[in-house]
């Protein structure tokens, strides 16, 4: 299911409710959710912002984590289902987006760390699962990626504890740095 907010003309009405407070700059423009932004207020105003672009009020909420190689901004997106998911149960993205933003974009990872991370070649099912979401929707990743057909894309996973052993896989686009999440998948055993 595709959601299309509402243009931000109709979004600038509203913005002086409470549940849009802080959602955009003075000047009107949409904030990216940051991690100080989040060492300050939480994960609140994220689940604001969801709640308004489930709703059709809000353009797409996106945030910026840290590379940890560059020290530099990687921008996130998700998918429309994903972020559709997160609404249904706000206490699934509760603990993701506290470990992606505190511990960003780690490249590589060995096991046993939390943030975001490629998939390693024996993560057959995460592999899978991405490949799938990639054959569906390539389009859509490599728009919302900013990601010309030519562009090798990597796939990662969002790693933090949880009881139901999967992660939230995704791609990551090494020449636009950003990273655009599309659904949970079943890690390995």
């Amino acid at each position: 299911m595709n959601i299309t907010p509402k243009s931000k003309n109709n979004m600038a009405k509203k913005k002086s409710q409470p549940e849009y407070e802080n959602l955009f700059t003075e000047q009107g423009a949409l904030r990216v959710h940051s991690r100080e932004q989040y060492g300050a207020v939480g994960s609140d105003l994220f689940i604001n912002h969801l709640r308004q672009y489930v709703r059709g009020d809000a353009p797409v909420p996106m945030m910026n984590v840290r590379d940890s190689r560059t020290n530099e901004d990687v921008g996130v997106t998700f998918s429309d289902e994903l972020l559709q998911e997160f609404s249904r149960d706000e206490r699934q993205i509760k603990k993701p987006l506290e470990v992606m933003m505190k511990y960003g974009f780690g490249h590589y990872c060995s096991g046993g760390r939390n943030g975001i991370f490629y998939v390693r070649d024996n993560e057959e099912q995460l592999e899978s699962a991405a490949q799938k979401g990639l054959r569906k929707h390539e389009d859509t990743i490599r728009s919302e990626l900013g990601s010309p057909p030519n562009d090798p894309l990597k796939s990662v996973k969002a790693v933090w504890h949880n009881d139901g052993n999967y992660r939230i896989v995704g791609f990551h686009s090494g020449k636009q740095k950003s990273i655009h999440l599309i659904g949970y998948a079943q890690k390995d055993s």
